[in-house]
C-alpha cells in the first residue's frame, strides 16, 4: 500500500457521503489533518469543487485560512462557469439557428440537471453531438460566431478515427463536435440513435439544448470513465448523481443496448467501480454482470496495480493501452485497436526526433 495513496482514499470516502450522508461527511473531515493534501487530490480527481461546496453546505469546521481558500475558490469557479455558459448559450443559439438538432454531453448542461451548484462541476471544455449529416452545417455555425476547426491533417484523422473535430476561438472555451457518440476500444458507437432518442431541454437562461435519455447517458458515460482508465473520479461521481436521479431506469434496455454497441465489458466494470470506490448501489443483473473471461481479468488487475503502485510514464501508457485492449469486446478488435494505437505512438516519435525525414502528419 503506497503512502501517497491515502488522499486518495479519503477523497473517495468524501465523496462517497456527498449528497445523502452528511453526518458521515463531517466525521471524515474532522479527521483531516493536511487539507493542502486533500484539496490537492481532490483537484486531481476533478471534485475539488464538490468538496468545497459540501464544506460549506455542511457546516463543517475548518481552520479559517481553509475557509478562506475554500470560499475564494467557490467564487473563482462560478465565475468561471458563467463564462462556460455564456460560450455555450451562444453555439446553441447559432445551432438552433441553422436548423441543427445538438446534444449537450457532460460540462454545464450536466451540471445544471444533477448538482445542486452546477458551477461546482469543472469543466474546462464543451462537448456537442450532431449526427454525421449535421456536421458540416454545425461546423459553418459555429465558424459565424468566430470558431474555427483544426485544419489539415488533424482534422482528417479525427474524422476518420475519432468521434469528434475540435473548434477554437480566443479568450473562449474549446468546444468538441462530436458526430459519434463513442469510438474507441474496438468499437464505434454511432450517434445517429441516440440524437434521436434525446430528449428536449431548456436551460435556465433560456436556450434550448437536447440530452441523451437517461439509458443511453448511463451508457455514454460508463464507457467514457472506462476509456480514460477511471482515471477521475468526477465522472463516477456524474453517474452516482445519475443514477440517483434516475430511480425508473429501465436496466433492460440497458443491458440489450450494451450487448449490441459491444460495450458490456467497459459498462460492467464500471459499474464494479461505483460499487467498490463510492458504494453506489448498482442493480446486479446476470445480463449486466460482469465477464469472468481472461480479458476482463487482465483489465481489473492492470487496474488494481497502477492503482497501488507507482508507474514511469511509458509503462502507464503501455498499461492504459493493455487496459483499454482487454475491454475491447472480442480479441479481434483488441488486436485492431493495439495495433493501430502502437503504429500510431511510433509514428509520433519518428516524426518528433526525425521532423525532416517523416511526414508531418505522422505527428497527429
Amino acid at each position: 500500500m503506497v503512502a501517497d495513496r491515502v488522499p486518495d482514499r479519503i477523497v473517495e470516502s468524501l465523496i462517497t457521503a456527498v449528497p445523502d450522508d452528511p453526518d458521515s461527511f463531517k466525521r471524515l473531515c474532522a479527521a483531516v489533518t493536511d487539507w493542502n493534501a486533500l484539496f490537492e487530490c481532490g483537484d486531481r480527481q476533478g471534485v475539488a469543487g464538490v468538496l468545497y461546496c459540501q464544506l460549506v453546505e455542511s457546516d463543517c469546521s475548518l481552520p479559517q485560512a481553509v475557509r478562506r481558500y475554500v470560499d475564494r475558490e467557490l467564487v473563482v469557479r462560478r465565475l468561471w462557469n458563467s463564462h462556460l455558459n455564456a460560450a455555450l448559450d451562444e453555439a446553441l443559439y447559432a445551432l438552433d439557428a441553422a436548423g441543427v438538432r445538438t446534444v449537450a454531453l457532460k460540462g454545464p448542461v450536466l451540471g445544471e440537471r444533477l448538482y445542486s451548484d452546477p458551477a461546482v462541476r469543472l469543466s474546462t471544455d464543451l462537448d456537442l453531438l450532431v449526427v454525421p449529416s449535421d456536421l458540416d452545417r454545425a461546423a459553418a455555425a459555429l465558424e459565424s460566431i468566430g470558431y474555427r476547426a483544426e485544419k489539415g491533417q488533424m482534422t482528417r484523422s479525427f474524422r476518420q478515427y475519432h468521434q469528434h473535430i475540435h473548434f477554437h476561438r480566443p479568450h473562449s472555451p474549446m468546444i468538441e463536435l462530436h458526430f459519434r457518440a463513442y469510438a474507441g476500444l474496438g468499437v464505434v458507437v454511432p450517434g445517429d440513435e441516440f440524437v434521436s432518442r434525446a430528449c428536449l431541454y431548456r436551460t435556465t437562461r433560456g436556450p434550448v439544448a437536447w440530452v441523451l435519455s437517461p439509458e443511453d447517458e448511463l451508457l455514454y458515460l460508463s464507457v467514457h470513465v472506462a476509456s480514460h482508465c477511471f482515471g477521475c473520479l468526477l465522472w463516477l461521481y456524474d453517474l452516482k448523481l445519475l443514477l440517483r436521479s434516475c430511480p425508473d431506469l429501465d436496466w433492460s434496455v440497458v443491458a440489450g443496448r450494451a450487448r449490441s454497441l459491444g460495450v458490456v465489458a467497459p459498462l460492467s466494470l464500471t459499474f464494479e467501480m461505483l460499487r467498490r470506490r463510492l458504494g453506489v448501489a448498482v442493480p446486479e443483473r446476470d445480463d449486466l454482470a460482469p465477464s469472468r473471461g481472461i480479458r476482463s481479468r487482465v483489465a481489473a488487475s492492470l487496474l488494481r496495480a497502477t492503482a497501488t503502485r507507482p508507474v514511469s510514464p511509458i509503462g502507464a501508457t503501455l498499461a492504459r493501452l493493455a487496459f483499454m485492449a482487454a475491454l475491447c469486446g472480442r480479441p479481434a478488435p483488441a488486436a485492431r485497436f493495439l495495433q493501430y494505437q502502437l503504429v500510431r505512438i511510433a509514428k509520433r516519435r519518428a516524426q518528433r526526433y526525425f521532423p525532416s525525414l517523416v511526414p508531418e502528419e505522422w505527428s497527429v
